[in-house]
This record gives C-alpha cells, sequence and structure tokens, in this order.
C-alpha cells in the first residue's frame, strides 16, 4: 500500500533588524510549528519558500556570512517553536550553499525538487501522462522559487502555443529558460560568427563528454540566449550535490576551457567570447587555492575569514591577515592550475579535432543539438576516424 504524503507549503519573510518583523516571524514561526505538531505519524513534506533575510549589520564585505547568520537564527526559531508545541525531537536543520533547507524529522519533514514541483504543479493543468521525474533530474540544486518559476514559464509557453494543457516540450523549454535566458533570435549573428560559436560550443561539449566526472550534456546550441550568450552548453547534473572533489573541481575548468582552446584549434587565435568563461575558472581556481586547501605548494591551507564564503569577490580583495609574498604566491598558484587545465584541453580536443569540427558543421546547419544527438554524431565520427583492418 503505497503511504499518502501530506505537503504544507508556507511563504515566509524574516527580516532580522525589525521588531515589527522578528514579531511577525515568530508568529509565522509558531503557526509552521503548530502544524507540524499536528501531524501524525506521516510522510511529510514542508516547504519554506522565498525566506528573505535583511540585517543592518550586513556589511559590504561579508554580506553573504551576516545573511547566513540570519538565516541561522531563522532556523533556531523554527525549531524553539516546535519545543513549545511538544514536538522537541521533531526538526534538524542543515544548511547548504543553495540555499535550500532540508527538514529532517521522526514525522519524516523534508523537501525535494520534486515534491516541490508536484506542489507547483496543481496549480497548473498537466497533460496526462506528463512525468515530473526528468524535469525534477535536470533541475537538481534548484531552489523553490526556481522550480515555481518553471511551471510559470510552462503555462506561459503552452498558452502562447494555443494548448490548454502543459507537456514536457513546455516544461524542457521553461528549464532551458530559467537557466540561460530567453531565446534572442533577433540577435543575428554573421556567417563567421555563427562559425567561431559552432566551435566555441563544440569544445565544451566535446571536453563534458571526455571527461567523467563533469555534468550531463543536455543540448548544445548556438542560438542567443540571455543578455550576453550567443550560444551555450546546457549541462544539468543528475543529482543534488553537496560535495566535490579536487579532480571533479580541476574537470570543471576544463569545460570551461573548451570554448576557447576549440577557437584555438582552428581559427588560430581566440575572440571575446570567453570572457565569462575564464571568470568562472578563475573563480574555481581561486577558491581551490585559497580556500579549500588543494594546492601542494600553497599547502592545507584555507585563507578564508571566519563565515566568509569560498568565492566571495570581494574577500578576495581583503589579505591583511597574510603577507605579500602569501598573496603572490597564491594569484601564481591560481595561473598554474588554470594554465595546467589549458594544455590538458588542448590535447584532448587536438585528439578529436575531426569530431569538433563535426560538430560545429551540424551546430551551423541545425543551431540546436540534443545530447543524444551529439553523442551519437561523436561516435559517427569517431568509428569513421579509425584506421581499417589490414586485410588478410
Amino acid at each position: 500500500m503505497i503511504q499518502p504524503i501530506r505537503i504544507l507549503s508556507y511563504n515566509v519573510r524574516y527580516f532580522g533588524h525589525a521588531t515589527r518583523g522578528l514579531a511577525s516571524t515568530k508568529k509565522a514561526m509558531k503557526r509552521i510549528a503548530g502544524a507540524i505538531a499536528a501531524l501524525k505519524p506521516l510522510p511529510a513534506i514542508v516547504c519554506l519558500q522565498e525566506v528573505e533575510t535583511r540585517s543592518l549589520r550586513s556589511t559590504v564585505a561579508h554580506p553573504t556570512a551576516a545573511k547566513e547568520t540570519q538565516l541561522e537564527q531563522f532556523l533556531r526559531m523554527l525549531s524553539v517553536s516546535l519545543a513549545e508545541a511538544g514536538k522537541p525531537d521533531a526538526f534538524g536543520a542543515y544548511y547548504f550553499p543553495a540555499h535550500a533547507y532540508r527538514l529532517s524529522a521522526k514525522t519524516q519533514v523534508y523537501t525535494t525538487g520534486l515534491a516541490i514541483l508536484a506542489l507547483h504543479g496543481r496549480a497548473v493543468r498537466l497533460a496526462p501522462g506528463v512525468d515530473l521525474d526528468p524535469i525534477a533530474g535536470m533541475t537538481a540544486g534548484f531552489v523553490g522559487a526556481d522550480l515555481a518559476n518553471i511551471i510559470n514559464e510552462a503555462a506561459l509557453l503552452a498558452v502562447r502555443r494555443d494548448r490548454a494543457e502543459i507537456g514536457l516540450a513546455e516544461l524542457q523549454e521553461a528549464v532551458e529558460r530559467v537557466v540561460a535566458g530567453l531565446e534572442k533570435r533577433q540577435r543575428v549573428l554573421s556567417a563567421k560568427e555563427k562559425e567561431r560559436v559552432a566551435h566555441h560550443e563544440a569544445g565544451h561539449a566535446l571536453v563534458a563528454l571526455a571527461l567523467p566526472g563533469t555534468d550531463t550534456v543536455q543540448k548544445i546550441s548556438i542560438i542567443p540566449r540571455g543578455i550576453a550568450a550567443l550560444g551555450y552548453t546546457l549541462q544539468l547534473p543528475v543529482q543534488d550535490r553537496f560535495l566535490l572533489t579536487q579532480g571533479e573541481l580541476e574537470d570543471r575548468i576544463a569545460v570551461l576551457l573548451g570554448g576557447r582552446v576549440g577557437e584555438e584549434l582552428v581559427f588560430g587565435d581566440v575572440s571575446t567570447g570567453a570572457q565569462d568563461d575564464l571568470v568562472k575558472a578563475t573563480e574555481i581556481a581561486r577558491a581551490m587555492v585559497r580556500s579549500y586547501g588543494m594546492s601542494s605548494r600553497i599547502g592545507h591551507l584555507s585563507f578564508d575569514r571566519p563565515g566568509s564564503p569560498g568565492q566571495d569577490r570581494l574577500a578576495v580583495l581583503e589579505h591583511d591577515d597574510y603577507s605579500e609574498q602569501t598573496a603572490r604566491e597564491i594569484d601564481a598558484e591560481v595561473r598554474r592550475v588554470v594554465e595546467a587545465q589549458h594544455g590538458r584541453v588542448r590535447k584532448l580536443l587536438a585528439a578529436r579535432e575531426p569530431a569538433l569540427r563535426a560538430t560545429a558543421a551540424a551546430l551551423v546547419a541545425k543551431e540546436t543539438l540534443s545530447g543524444d544527438e551529439l553523442r551519437a554524431l561523436v561516435e559517427d565520427t569517431s568509428r569513421a576516424d579509425r584506421p581499417l583492418p589490414a586485410a588478410s
């Protein structure tokens, strides 16, 4: 027998510095705690949506650290309210960088992407047979507001297409809109620009396919999206991740550099299209060296201040707690990490240049390739590139 699941959803705003806001939050906590305390030993999902924090103590240098402190206070208040409601052991809260809060309890109070999608899906008409499981898999790590936005975008797409129900195609397109932004077909590229963007995105995709520790390639496209993206390679995780190894971080840097290296190999020079990739690659490398102790030269040290996030851009500029010599060594190690991955990617793509050119040509012709189409194309190219067996 399938056990039913009860879903409770609350919109909560927490203003940590205002007396009125604090009283309002306590009242909300009592209401939520009362609902949880009233549950029988029955699996339940409690969704706390749009948790907002504000604090006069927030500083320009460490706004995230102050926000985390306020959120911890928010969760403590909920725990206290549950104790007052007679269920002191029913609540446990854990903070994750994606701003998702997992509540585990004797009453099995927890949040999942699939449950939140199902919750928001109740407000719209889904086509019969639509399975939200693949959408939940594509949106691992998304917060509640993003998942709600996906359902809303899918509903808008269905209306524009004169459909009475939301199908899987609308949901998948909605995920792309949330991840990469709206298509900008009015942003017309010249033939030379389109060819360069195609090789750039093909470079990203082939590196992602070649390295085992990377997210799955779902789609590759040279249709401009969002504010500035002239193309995109859509990679989506298959599950939530809370830990990454040094090798996996290096693989992420390699994928980010794949676009620039693809341009280098084919055109012999580089363009401005890799700027965002370089920013992200540098941020990952700096976090590895400065925060996570992943440098043999720097050693097992972290130069983050207590409570500051590893990738806080403003905090990177502050190093009054270590010497200028150490700062120079950190910069040198960041450069070494990025350059090492650049050399690795260059060898990898040079060995796959026929697949790189074939993928780019397919993109120029079709503008978009699915992950399955990309893998089939690479496999066909690899098979054709193999030497024929010697005649007996």
